[in-house]
């Protein structure tokens, strides 16, 4: 983690420890890792007020620790590393050098509409997501956006 970047997401340490709201753990380090190994993917979903207050997600992430790499490429790429110790002392490490997100390097498409669809499910049914993609897909051609802002809220 780039030196810069971790009063951020790690310091004071024991500010971090607790998310005072669910917005305030999008930039908690250590929340998000620990949502990330409770989850398949940290999505929208580990943040609320259920999760700022579940006693095992807010153990594991007061067990989370941070280093920080003075040989990091960043913002060149995003880089990141995580080593997890199990109970019976078995070590396992991930790393990933991510290329993607900022302006040079965008998300590709289909994961933004990924991440559109997983956001809109938690307020729109299944037909008004499609209905309101659709619709968002087309709006640079769109006489109108009136349409997009009624489906909007069709939830």
């Amino acid at each position: 983690m780039p030196a810069g970047e971790v009063p951020i997401v790690c310091e004071p340490a024991a500010a971090k420890a607790r998310p005072r709201s669910p917005y305030d753990a999008k930039f908690i380090l250590p929340f998000c890792v620990a949502a990330s190994l409770f989850r398949d993917r940290v999505g929208i979903g580990a943040f609320t007020e259920e999760s700022i207050g579940d006693a095992g997600l807010l153990g594991l992430a007061a067990r989370v620790r941070y280093t920080v790499d003075p040989a990091s490429p960043y913002p060149q790429t995003f880089p990141g590393w995580v080593r997890v110790r199990l109970t019976d002392g078995k070590t396992l490490e991930a790393r990933e050098e991510s290329q993607r997100g900022g302006p040079d390097r965008p998300i590709a498409p289909d994961d933004v509409i990924a991440k559109f669809r997983d956001n809109a499910a938690r307020l729109l049914p299944t037909g008004g997501i499609a209905a309101l993609e659709t619709a968002l897909l087309r709006i640079e051609s769109a006489p109108l956006v009136s349409p997009v802002v009624t489906l909007s809220r069709a939830g």
